[in-house]
């Protein structure tokens, strides 16, 4: 066992650092106030790593000597990797402490300390197994002082790290440790690779390998099983000509050294200079393939191909990696970290999750709608041209990721001439049975943190990927669907309809707060959280109100198709799940679902219209000819109105018959209640009638500032630390 030590100042400041002696020899080691570092040859490729345990004074004076002393470390050494770890006694934002009285510097300290590690270009290890780190001995103070600062190339060099926080003995801290993710998690389904366009015999690979393919069936079928066929013929083609594309950058950049070094002594004769012509270009292939290939794994929106450089792509895909992969998850009071235990937990989730409970619900016969008419049905149900397949072709972006079939719109795009026949017949077919094959219609589910560090898998949203061909289908419903909407949604919505807009509401919203306030009027303001809003659909509810706008029996039948069949996988760490069957729910990614959303909750609208109608609900009067009841922007909701009793019995009613209609739950405890001139005891009493919490203005509504100075520096708080959080990417946060 190698070892370093830091001698303790009394009875704290004590330091020890021990490392393995077989795997690692210490090259040079280095202390200061609060901190002792050791510099590692490590393993058999004598990797420079460079570790700095830290024991961090109490004063701040002293912390940013420190910190200055590591940054100095970081640069004399240029350590390949490094570690900083230990008690910082910093904490980085509020959350982190708990219990603990205010202290007149902690913000500046903490901004410090932020400072420190992005210049360090250091990664936080998110903390696992508890929140704080240290615990006053009387139990009535905690933060979180102690972590662990890894380099970006940390985990690529090691693979996928957590930090858990253990059980705490007689010590205020408790013991962290660092886990190595050496799981496997399953196998990883095909995607294509867009560098492959680059490639000059790969158009021939691809058409003499489909017009090889003989399929008879039904054309969907056919369409689906020579896409299957062909992905085969493309992981073996990838395989001999791309297989470990970093081995073949260094095995060719070293022959073209040779070459050029014996050019330099002797010279090099014609059939040379044109073997060294040849290994440059396949080297530029292989480095622009490569970039190609992070570009795509980085799904950068910042950037158009070529505009930068592998690195930041390479960054990209390495920080969205860390930030969605599952090292584990918690269940009660105890933590799943094999694979097996989290694949079940997840599928678990999601058959309880998308599993309707069969039931007559009621209807809404009393309210009306408006209704297409006859040349709107005639244009929604027409048959589809080749024109207008290949205008969704050329308009959608080839870069999203794959659903199962794996194959995104840049190969449809290459090789439309080649697929076209095939395609066009399967829209044919849709037309007059409305039917397809049932596996067009799966798809995988793929989680995004809602929240930083995620614990549950409620904690995660999830993003539907599609299948090319799917996708294609509901594209081209969409964009005729699309048409139509202006006609029969109000305009208190303004979600994804043509001419409106995300600030229509906001501004109207401003408006009657900004009246409220010069008329002296009281007005409440309900802002409504439904959960899992487009999973909670009901697929009877989205028919019935289908019906109610006058949509035609194929339209109607085409969208059962779409939304009722097919089932679902979750991507977790990559790999698939089980497949899990759903009988619910809208796909959050499917062209479709922000349409036929609108229809949904346009049923709620056409509630509160007849409510403020007969009386029951009394909307905020701007003038004696101007009242207005609510505003929509999808399922972001906000009822306005008097403050007066019968508003809230009202609105708890409404809420609830539109729960039992359509399935969408509103969660009372995440909706909050505004008033302008509302008495605090009146607004106290309503929230506890109804459940929510009571917001102070301004508040924010779909992200922007309701009620706000615009002059004032705390109204651009938030978009300051927008800006912030996006730019800390470029640093691989």
């Amino acid at each position: 066992v190698g070892w370093r030590c830091a001698p303790a100042i009394g009875r704290s400041g004590g330091i020890l650092t021990l490392w393995d002696g077989a795997k690692g020899k210490c090259v040079s080691s280095f202390q200061g106030q609060g901190y002792l570092g050791v510099c590692l040859e490590w393993g058999q490729k004598k990797t420079i790593c460079l570790i700095v345990n830290v024991y961090a004074p109490c004063n701040l004076h002293s912390k940013k000597a420190l910190w200055v002393d590591i940054l100095v470390a970081l640069r004399v050494y240029s350590a390949e990797l490094y570690c900083i770890l230990g008690d910082f006694n910093s904490i980085r934002e509020k959350e982190e402490r708990k219990g603990v009285g205010a202290l007149s510097n902690w913000m500046e300290e903490s901004r410090l300390f932020n400072v420190f590690i992005d210049n360090s270009k250091l990664i936080d290890l998110p903390l696992l197994g508890r929140k704080f780190t240290w615990m006053q001995p009387n139990g009535r103070c905690m933060s979180r002082l102690d972590r662990v600062l890894v380099s970006p190339n940390w985990q690529g060099e090691w693979g996928n790290v957590s930090l858990w926080g253990l059980k705490r003995d007689v010590s205020d801290h408790c013991p962290l440790v660092v886990k190595y993710d050496g799981h496997d998690w399953g196998p990883k389904p095909f995607r294509f690779n867009n560098f492959w366009l680059n490639n000059n015999s790969f158009p021939k690979v691809v058409e003499e390998a489909w017009n090889s393919f003989i399929v008879t069936g039904r054309k969907g079928y056919i369409l689906k099983e020579k896409l299957k066929l062909l992905k085969g013929t493309l992981r073996l083609w990838n395989k001999e000509v791309y297989g470990n594309v970093d081995h073949k950058i260094e095995k060719i950049t070293e022959d073209i050294d040779v070459l050029e070094l014996k050019c330099e002594n002797v010279g090099l004769d014609e059939a040379e200079l044109l073997e060294r012509k040849e290994k440059f270009d396949y080297l530029w292939m292989l480095l622009k393939s490569k970039e190609s290939m992070e570009f795509q794994k980085s799904r950068s929106r910042w950037l158009r191909e070529g505009d930068a450089n592998t690195g930041f792509f390479h960054a990209c895909v390495k920080s969205r990696k860390r930030s969605n992969s599952i090292v584990a998850l918690k269940k009660g009071r105890s933590w799943l970290s094999k694979p097996d235990e989290v694949r079940e937990e997840v599928v678990a989730y999601f058959k309880n999750h998308f599993q309707e409970v069969p039931w007559e619900r009621p209807k809404l016969d009393g309210v009306s709608f408006p209704c297409l008419n006859e040349d709107q049905c005639v244009e929604l149900e027409g048959r589809f041209l080749e024109e207008e397949v290949l205008a969704v072709v050329m308009a959608s972006a080839g870069n999203k990721s794959p659903g199962p079939d794996g194959f995104n719109f840049n190969f449809f795009k290459k090789f439309w001439g080649l697929l076209k026949k095939e395609i066009v017949a399967l829209f044919v077919e849709f037309h007059k049975s409305s039917r397809l094959p049932l596996c067009f219609f799966s798809y995988f589910i793929t989680l995004i943190p809602k929240v930083f560090n995620p614990h549950v898998i409620s904690e995660f949203r999830p993003i539907s990927l599609l299948g090319s061909l799917y996708k294609l289908l509901a594209k081209v419903l969409a964009n005729r669907l699309g048409k139509v909407m202006d006609s029969i949604i109000a305009k208190n919505q303004s979600a994804f309809i043509k001419g409106r807009s995300l600030v229509d509401g906001v501004v109207v919203l401003n408006e009657v707060v900004d009246f409220a306030k010069r008329s002296n009027k009281e007005c409440l303001i309900l802002k409504v959280d439904f959960e899992k809003a487009y999973d909670s659909v009901s697929w009877d509810f989205l028919d019935y109100m289908l019906g109610r706008f006058g949509f035609g029996v194929k339209w109607r039948e085409w969208m059962k198709t779409c939304v009722c069949n097919g089932n679902l996988s979750v991507l977790v760490n990559g790999s698939p799940t089980e497949q899990v069957n759903i009988s619910r729910g809208l796909k959050q990614g499917d062209p479709l679902a922000p349409f036929l959303f609108l229809l949904v909750v346009e049923g709620l609208s056409g509630l509160m219209t007849k409510a403020d109608s007969l009386g029951f609900f009394k909307g905020f009067k701007l003038n004696s000819d101007i009242s207005i009841s609510h505003l929509q922007y999808a399922d972001d909701t906000i009822f306005i109105g008097e403050a007066c009793v019968e508003n809230l019995w009202s609105l708890k009613a409404i809420l609830r018959w539109f729960e039992l209609i359509s399935g969408l739950k509103v969660n009372f405890s995440k909706s909050s209640l505004v008033g302008v001139n509302v008495h605090n005891s009146f607004l106290e009493g309503a929230a506890s009638f109804l459940h929510c919490k009571v917001s102070p203005l301004p508040f924010t509504y779909l992200g922007l500032p309701v009620g706000a100075n615009p002059r004032s520096k705390t109204t651009w708080k938030p978009v300051l630390k927008a800006i912030e959080n996006r730019l800390q990417s470029w640093k691989n946060k």
